[in-house]
């Protein structure tokens, strides 16, 4: 895999809906579309992402996602989600977050 994520991780983690949670990560410079699934425990997509073309400046530094209701909507239940970013088909990398109530 030519493209990789140096970091990936999410903070605070665990969180609750309303206040979010930031999935931070570092792309290599030949990275231009990235994508977030966000999958339940049950293995159902809860959202898709697209962020293609980062914003100018932010190849080879550090990127920020907010996760809170405004994206997932208030009808997600507290639990374990488990999140993929991936780059032109290839996976870049995975972690979990649990959403408390």
């Amino acid at each position: 895999m030519k493209n990789h994520i140096l970091k990936l991780l999410n903070y605070p983690n665990p969180f609750r809906l309303k206040n979010g949670t930031e999935i931070r990560y570092s792309l290599g410079d030949s990275i231009s579309n990235v994508e977030v699934q966000i999958y339940d425990m049950r293995g159902l997509l809860v959202e898709r992402l697209d962020l293609s073309y980062p914003e100018e400046g932010t190849k080879g530094g550090l990127n920020r996602i907010k996760i809170n209701e405004d994206i997932l909507g208030t009808n997600i239940f507290a639990g374990v989600y488990f999140y993929f970013v991936i780059s032109d088909g290839d996976l870049l990398g995975k972690g979990k977050m649990l959403i408390l109530p």
